[in-house]
């Protein structure tokens, strides 16, 4: 069975490196303030396809003998594409509006930690849900996907990440996707072991693997947003100019 999910992850590889390979391309669905096209060259981790980068925390899981596979499913969820259409609805409100806004108003890393406390807030109502998911979700979910805006400018980057984080988890390996029932999936599995690292009732997103990993993961693309000078700086350090500019921008 342990093959059996080494096979999962490459199908999602191919699935991820397919729907959303427009994330390479030059549309650009939100022009933030700042854009910084040499975002393309900044990490090797970047070139790889969006639903490989949280599927680790499924492989490590399987590595801690947590996630323990129980066979086949069906093909029959892998083409609704809710999952995926909630995480670019989500991505639009809290990356393209409250972010983009919030960054123009008071910066980058204010924008950074509002955007992220609002983001596990919003789960704290889900099913399953108690204050460390919430804080899971902030800083794993929250701290990566605004990382991910911040250091490309673009909303491709954060909506691969997010759709293929839904896809993954929940058609491909049949987990509960931030506290929600479990359905039709390609595979299934049971999590077994210490809340802490299978998440309990929430599901994987709020097990501590998950968070380490993301967490990381968003330190990182944070680090590079400064290398790239992506950072913007809150209105009251700026000009006058820039603020009028902005202002003006934003109305």
């Amino acid at each position: 069975m342990k093959f059996g999910l080494v096979s999962l992850e490459l199908i999602s590889i191919l699935s991820a490196a397919i729907a959303f390979r427009a994330e390479d391309s030059r549309l650009n669905l939100v022009t933030p303030p700042i854009i910084n096209r040499r975002w393309t060259r900044f990490s090797i981790w970047t070139r790889f396809p969006p639903s490989v980068r949280p599927n680790s925390g499924t492989v490590l899981s399987l590595l801690l003998s947590v996630y323990h596979p129980t066979g086949w499913g069906t093909f029959a969820g892998l083409g609704t594409g809710a999952l995926a259409a909630l995480g670019a609805a989500e991505e639009v409100i809290f990356r393209a509006y409250f972010f983009r806004l919030l960054s123009m108003a008071t910066g980058t890393w204010i924008a950074v930690l509002v955007t992220s406390a609002l983001f596990g807030a919003v789960h704290a109502a889900n099913p399953g849900a108690n204050l460390f998911s919430s804080l899971a979700i902030a800083l794993e979910a929250g701290v990566i996907l605004a990382g991910a805006y911040a250091v490309t400018g673009r909303l491709w980057m954060p909506i691969g990440l997010h759709a293929g984080w839904n896809f993954a988890e929940g058609a491909l390996f049949g987990m509960s996707v931030s506290g929600g029932p479990e359905s039709a999936a390609l595979s299934h599995g049971i999590l077994r072991g210490p809340t802490i690292l299978t998440g309990g009732a929430f599901g994987p997103e709020a097990s501590i693997v998950a968070v380490l990993l993301c967490l990381a993961v968003g330190v990182i693309l944070l680090w590079h947003t400064v290398r790239l000078a992506q950072v913007e700086h809150p209105m009251w350090k700026r000009g006058p100019a820039t603020a009028t500019t902005m202002v003006t921008g934003i109305c």
